[in-house]
């Protein structure tokens, strides 16, 4: 062994049964789900809604009824936080805006940080308890999901540094 590095072995991964990639017929039914939501949108009149004339021409009120009901904004807009984490829908900027925005910068903030603690603890219940057979069973199926998996329980804090650290140094 003249100054060569030996490489542990890996464990050999079951092959891949499944394709990766999404059929014909589930690519159609998204576009007729996104073309209904559009379709409803413009039915019930939601659209004029969210022109920025009407954002700003209307923000007065919106405050107003948020200081008049302030249990009341802070249920159902934390109730809406607490989903969307839960959901992990990409709209949390948006909603951490509004939250400040409506009900000012502490209460908002302390409402955005229990929302999406308890949303992601949500989140964790679901995976674990719910969905957790149905996920080891799709990243046995998939070697480099599997090899993730392996080198993310013997190396945890690395990985979510990683994590945490990619958007500051984007490819």
């Amino acid at each position: 062994m003249s100054g060569s590095i030996s490489t542990p072995r890996r464990e050999s991964l079951p092959p891949s049964t499944g394709t990766s990639r999404p059929t014909l017929w589930t690519r159609l039914a998204a576009l007729a789900i996104l073309a209904v939501i559009g379709w409803l949108a413009v039915r019930l009149g939601l659209l004029p809604w969210l022109e920025p004339h009407r954002i700003r021409a209307e923000t007065g009120y919106f405050r107003e009824l948020a200081s008049q009901h302030e249990w009341l904004a802070i249920l159902i807009l934390g109730g809406l936080y607490v989903l969307t984490t839960a959901l992990s829908l990409p709209i949390g900027l948006f909603l951490s805006i509004l939250l400040g925005f409506l009900l000012g910068r502490w209460v908002g903030t302390a409402l955005i940080v229990c929302s999406a603690t308890l949303g992601a603890l949500i989140l964790f219940l679901l995976v674990r308890w719910f969905f957790g057979r149905w996920v080891r069973a799709w990243i046995g199926n998939r070697p480099q999901a599997a090899s993730m998996a392996h080198g993310f329980e013997h190396h945890a804090f690395n990985y979510l540094l990683l994590l945490r650290l990619i958007p500051l140094f984007p490819c």
